[in-house]
Parts: C-alpha cells; structure tokens; sequence
C-alpha cells in the first residue's frame, strides 16, 4: 500500500513519491525533446524545387515531365507538347524530415551557373533539364542541354527516394562526353 492513516493524518510511502517524480521527470524530458526537434523543422523556410526534363526525339509524344518538391509535396506533371492541360500523376505528401533534406540539398546553387550546355550534342537534340529551387528570400534557375553536374545528380537522387521506380527521373550520366570543341 502507497499510503497510510495514522491519527487523521496521511501518510505517504518514499518509494511512491520517488517513483512518481521520476516518471514526472522523464514525462517532461521527453515533452522537451519534442518542443525542440519540432521547433528546429517549424524553422526551415518554405520552398519549391522544380525539375522539369524533357527528350527532344521524345517530347512531341512524351511531353515535359515536372517534378514539383515543396515543404509538403512531392508532385509529378506531364505537360502535353501539343493541345490539353498539365496533369498531375503523382502526389506524395513529404514528411517535416523530408523538407529538411530536400533544402539541405539546394543549398549552394547560387555558386551554378544558369546555363550548361553539351556542345557533343546538338542543341536540337538530347535531353533538356531544368532546376528551379525558390525560397521566400531567394530564387535559382539551372538550364542544363544534356549535360552532368555532380550537385544536379544529389537533388536528383533525393528526389528519386520518394518515387516509385516509373517515376523516377533518369538523369544524363558522369560518363556523358560533355567537352567537345567546335
């Protein structure tokens, strides 16, 4: 028994009172832990990284594909080439944890440059990507012709993490001849 009456006065056993504030202590750690992990992802701005990729030979069929990243969604649009609107035909709702790393893998965009072109390929051919990633205070466009960039294959990869396999995009590789002289 936790307590006791001895003379109208309540009596209460050390190990009851020892037991209830510990379990008080760790309840309010772990309500601590939460306010601070969920006060960190509240601060991460809200942003929307757009990738949109397209085939030459391929685009009066297959149109232009737009992955569209935001703080809340990952959604696919296929922009016909011709007649008729965008459809979306993908949406996934992304985590907190998920913007987090979607905006870590935008950060120094700014050093890109706007415009890489592969001068192996002619401009009426190969594939053409664009990444547009904007913030409140910024925003960064990257126009590439069938061209590799290392930072461009990382957003690409995260980005593909949350797609399911016919979806995901499949982007120019490392071993692209990029350096021709004309």
């Amino acid at each position: 028994m936790f307590t006791f009456f001895v003379e109208g006065i309540v009596y209460f056993d050390m190990r009851f009172i020892f037991i209830s504030a510990g379990i008080l202590l760790v309840w309010f750690n772990v309500q601590a832990q939460i306010s601070k992990k969920q006060n960190l992802l509240d601060s991460i701005p809200s942003f929307t990284l757009t990738f949109t990729q397209y085939n030459h030979a391929e685009r009066l069929h297959k149109g232009t594909l737009k992955y569209v990243v935001t703080d809340t969604s990952l959604n696919v649009i296929r922009i016909p080439f011709f007649e008729g609107e965008e459809e979306t035909i993908f949406l996934k709702p992304l985590s907190k944890l998920t913007k987090s790393i979607a905006l870590l893998s935008a950060t120094n965009l700014d050093t890109l440059k706007s415009y890489y072109d592969n001068k192996c390929v002619m401009i009426t051919s190969g594939d053409e990507y664009t990444l547009t990633f904007e913030t409140k205070r910024s925003s960064k466009s990257i126009r590439l012709h069938h061209y590799y960039l290392k930072r461009i294959e990382d957003i690409i990869a995260l980005i593909n993490k949350s797609l399911p396999k016919k979806f995901k995009i499949y982007y120019v590789s490392r071993e692209a001849e990029q350096d021709c002289d004309i």
